[in-house]
């Protein structure tokens, strides 16, 4: 039907663009599209949803398998956490891409980017513009897991703090305990932190271990709550201190949040067959199914549709490059029907002129005749062609037709008079 070829046509236009865009082959491109239909039901998702997804997979170099494997847990993640397709892809892509510990296993980074949203107040596409800015690959080679760097953005999240500007704050708090500015290396020592030591922290037991032994300085040296602002912030940085503060002044908060993360993490598939039960899950599987076999006989029915495309374009191209003898047709067909309609006026006023005058039928005929002749010619170029092509021949042709009118005119005009 239409609506199974439009259907076809556009899933078709978005799986192109892996290989005008994402490099793919288009041996691959192929093979990808019938996996992207028997996907499509499974994981309740229509087909085009999961074709813009997969080119965003794609696009980070992840190929066959690997990419069906992403798409797959992206699709089941984002009905878990009731999150948009496309920026629970681009998270996912983001963790995928940067090789941070946590990620090895797509269902347990899925379940862990979920939770990670749940934990703090943010929602998927904060967390997409987070992970989105490069924090990741920043952060890991300094020893974070994605767990590390969840809890401490759901932290910043319900303190108003979210996105990219979160991604920021906690890239430059890592990177100041991993390496101190200049003029640093004071205020840590007062607070009996040696050179290095929160770097080894990170690099052994992740940020939990580093902010754990930065807060026990703190509280050993005697610093007040209302004074750590000043003490981060010279020991650290102005670009570090506020993000420190945060995390620090409320590490109670940031390890709650570790653990969630870490046990919804590991919950993911229970998570996902607990969602499966649904009744929103058994619609949107129908019409997944259903969007997808429509495709199937779109695609099947493509190849006679361009055909007929093609045979069609074949006559626009046809009508194109003849255009103008085709209108100068158009204009002669029309002007045969006013020619027969005005016959159908002549005959019925014929007796008429008739009783009138005959000489005037003479006379009113040649000046037709001729006056036609002239408008022809100059307006047609296929009839000024034929004139001039065969013009000796048009005036014996015209000589007998006056001499022929004529007579017949005078023995009508003879007859009337007698």
């Amino acid at each position: 039907s239409a609506v199974s070829v439009k259907m076809a046509v556009s899933f078709q236009t978005s799986m192109l663009t892996l290989q005008t865009q994402a490099g793919a082959s288009g041996a691959e491109v192929k093979k990808m599209s019938a996996a992207v239909l028997d996907l499509a039901g499974p994981v309740a998702t229509a087909p085009e949803a999961l074709a813009t997804s997969l080119y965003h997979i794609e696009s980070v170099g992840l190929r066959g398998a690997k990419a069906l494997d992403v798409l797959r847990i992206a699709a089941e993640g984002a009905h878990v956490g009731n999150a948009d397709l496309e920026q629970t892809t681009n998270a996912l892509t983001a963790a995928v891409a940067s090789g941070i510990p946590g990620v090895q296993n797509m269902g347990q980074a899925m379940g862990a980017l979920n939770s990670i949203v749940g934990a703090g107040d943010m929602k998927m596409q904060d967390l997409n513009e987070a992970l989105g800015s490069g924090l990741l690959v920043v952060v890991k080679g300094f020893g974070l897991s994605l767990t590390d760097v969840g809890a401490a953005l759901a932290t910043f999240g319900d303190n108003n703090i979210r996105g990219a500007n979160a991604a920021t704050m906690l890239r430059m708090a890592v990177q100041a305990m991993a390496k101190p500015v200049v003029g640093g290396e004071s205020a840590l020592k007062k607070l009996g932190i040696t050179a290095g030591e929160l770097a080894n922290d990170m690099t052994t037991g992740g940020l939990n271990k580093a902010l754990v032994d930065l807060q026990t300085h703190l509280v050993n040296s005697g610093i007040k709550a209302n004074e750590m602002g000043a003490v981060l912030t010279a020991a650290f940085g102005k670009k570090a201190g506020p993000g420190l503060m945060v995390l620090e002044g409320q590490m109670a908060r940031f390890e709650t949040k570790l653990a969630d993360i870490k046990g919804a993490g590991n919950n993911f598939g229970a998570d996902w067959q607990l969602w499966l039960g649904t009744v929103t899950a058994r619609w949107d599987t129908l019409k997944a199914s259903l969007e997808a076999i429509g495709i199937k006989i779109g695609t099947a029915l493509l190849p006679y549709v361009t055909t007929l495309m093609t045979k069609l374009s074949g006559m626009v191209d046809w009508v194109t490059k003849n255009s103008t003898m085709l209108g100068e047709m158009a204009v002669a067909v029309f002007a045969v029907g006013v020619a027969i309609k005005a016959v159908t006026v002549v005959t019925a006023a014929w007796n008429a002129v008739m009783d009138a005058n005959p000489i005037s039928i003479v006379i009113v005929a040649l000046a037709a005749l001729v006056a036609g002749a002239i408008y022809a010619y100059n307006n047609f170029k296929t009839f000024r062609d034929i004139m001039n092509t065969v013009w000796a021949d048009i005036k014996i042709g015209v000589n007998f037709l006056v001499v022929w009118f004529t007579k017949s005119a005078m023995t009508v005009l003879v007859d009337r008079k007698s």
